[in-house]
């Protein structure tokens, strides 16, 4: 995990309210800017909220779903009401805090806020998941503007009562960002994991804690991303925490509201600490496959009277904020489609090495970059079914794309990835059978969980494979033998036969070799100087000049305008 360099920490804002043991709850606001990195400390009490009890719709006295904070939307679903607890001290009016003392402004620099503040989030599609927060007259109207404004489409909620269904893959259909707030009911593993799926596949997640009857609900969904809330903090006084990293969430955020919050721990690599107090992370933002997921320790964020707050500048960083999140998670998945992922597939093939190698052209124009690209796309579209595609791994095969070609050398490794879709090429698919389910090839089955279509006495069925060493059993429907090793007559894994051992199918010839039906001995598929495709050699490259129906067998090819291999290069 990313940790905070000391010269990004600003400061953690502490109003000087006083709570007593009854009364009304005093909130103060962080004052104008100062020097060295403190904000002044605003008039105790100038906030005060009545009652102090803070529910939500269907977790509180009252509250209700249905009501003016819930979410326009055709998945809205009415909250019934319930019985939540109180939230923090109820205490009288604070006494007056002193001023801090000045300094600049702790907001965070404006490196990394070109990602959030040059992506519209014109149509893109935000759901929120569990009740909105309601306290005192506070709702989450002015987010839900906020949200409408900013994306052109009113947000979607799901999961808002406690009798909502199962949370299904089929809930998300449709959906950019998805938030997860103030959970109604616990949720079990499997639901917890067609998020995590989600996200996976480029999708972007806010995840908010802080409400105490909800912490064990939100830590099932965070825990997907080996994040962990610690013991709910809860100040004696009302805290604005401006302790921030230099990122896209926090650019132009002087600071964010936390009273009643949890801290959080994560041994994700991809995590950067985004905000802070002290040195305990109340703020985490991290990636998960394609896709991108922020933490938040408290829900306070949700409410009107925080994003309308202005600060001692004149700008509102709760709102700022909020715009930031949701910019830095949409992510737009760049291989989203076919056609995406083949596009990118061919450009990262087209190379100016390969273009120059298989063009024969002492110079790289536009015009042969475009018809290799065009001829590469081709390729790869031809190389994927129908149906099935997913683009969760679609970066990874991409990028071993661009190793490959990288140099104008293919070896058989590589030929195997960028000709045959082979590693990590090879998960790509969500195929229609299950596990156990007959298939034919791989693609059948479902290759992001990696699924591979595993034959066994001339059938093939869906296994998770299980490698198994020579001369243990492979009886098990997921059993595979290591490579140069079949499964034998007696369910064990023997060594491939050589040339001219006796043999009755091919796959008990070593690789390269078929089962010859008229002397019923392994034997070469064809002279190595004759091959037609790469699996007439055991070396699996079979190298065909152009205009030529047969080739070679070696080890490698470099690309060349005479070798056959460039003909969908240029």
């Amino acid at each position: 995990m990313k940790t905070l360099n000391s010269s990004l920490v600003v400061s953690l804002v502490f109003a000087a309210a006083v709570y007593a043991c009854s009364g009304h709850e005093g909130r103060n606001e962080p004052g104008g800017a100062g020097t060295a990195g403190i904000s002044h400390a605003g008039t105790a009490g100038d906030r005060s909220e009545s009652g102090g009890a803070r529910s939500s719709a269907g977790a509180g006295t009252g509250a209700s779903a249905a009501g003016s904070d819930s979410v326009a939307g055709g998945d809205s679903e009415a909250g019934a009401t319930g019985t939540g607890g109180d939230r923090g001290a109820i205490g009288a009016g604070g006494e007056s805090g002193t001023s801090g003392a000045s300094g600049t402004s702790g907001t965070s620099g404006t490196s990394g806020a070109d990602e959030t503040s040059q992506t519209s989030l014109l149509g893109v599609r935000v759901r929120f998941m569990g009740a909105p927060q309601v306290h005192g007259t506070s709702s989450e109207a002015e987010l839900m503007a906020l949200v409408t404004s900013e994306t052109g489409l009113s947000p979607v909620r799901i999961q808002g009562n406690t009798s909502a269904p199962t949370l299904a893959a089929t809930d998300l259909v449709g959906t950019d960002v998805l938030v997860i707030e103030s959970l109604l009911r616990d949720y079990s593993e499997p639901e917890t994991q067609v998020v995590a799926d989600w996200v996976a596949g480029g999708h972007g997640l806010i995840v908010l804690n802080g409400f105490t009857s909800d912490g064990a609900r939100a830590q099932s969904f965070v825990k997907s991303y080996a994040v962990t809330f610690g013991a709910l903090i809860q100040p004696t006084t009302a805290a604005y925490v401006s302790t921030f990293a230099v990122h896209p969430l926090t650019a132009a955020v002087s600071s964010l509201y936390f009273f009643g919050g949890f801290p959080m721990t994560t041994s994700d690599p991809t995590a950067v600490q985004f905000a802070s107090i002290g040195l305990t992370a109340v703020g985490l933002a991290l990636t998960h496959g394609n896709g991108r997921v922020a933490v938040w320790g408290d829900d306070w964020i949700v409410l009107s009277e925080e994003l309308t707050r202005v600060d001692g500048s004149g700008a509102q960083p709760t709102a700022t904020f909020w715009k930031n999140a949701l910019r830095w998670a949409v992510k737009r998945d760049p291989n989203a489609t076919v056609s995406a992922f083949c596009e990118n597939w061919a450009k990262a093939a087209c190379s100016d090495n390969v273009v120059l190698a298989c063009s024969g052209a002492t110079k790289v124009d536009a015009s042969l970059t475009d018809h290799c690209v065009i001829s590469q796309r081709a390729l790869c579209e031809a190389l994927l079914p129908a149906k099935g595609y997913s683009s969760r791994f679609a970066s990874q095969c991409v990028n071993a794309v661009k190793t490959a070609y990288s140099d104008a050398r293919l070896t058989a490794q590589e030929i195997a990835t960028v000709r045959h879709r082979g590693d990590p090429c090879n998960h790509l698919v969500k195929g229609a059978q299950g596990a156990g389910e007959a298939c034919v090839s791989d693609d059948d089955c479902d290759t992001l969980k990696n699924y591979q279509c595993i034959s066994k006495s001339g059938a093939g069925s869906c296994q998770l494979p299980t490698v198994v060493d020579n001369g243990d059993s492979c009886a098990a429907p997921g059993s595979v033998c290591h490579v140069g090793y079949y499964c034998g007559a007696d369910e064990t894994c023997v060594p491939s036969k050589a040339v001219g051992k006796t043999c009755v199918a091919d796959f008990e010839c070593a690789s390269g070799l078929v089962c010859d039906p008229n002397s019923a001995t392994c034997t070469a598929r064809v002279s190595a100087d004759r091959c037609a495709i790469d699996d007439d050699c055991t070396t699996h490259v079979c190298d065909i000049p152009v205009g030529s129906s047969q080739g070679r067998c070696v080890a490698s090819i470099t690309l060349a305008a005479s070798a056959g291999i460039c003909q969908d290069l240029r």
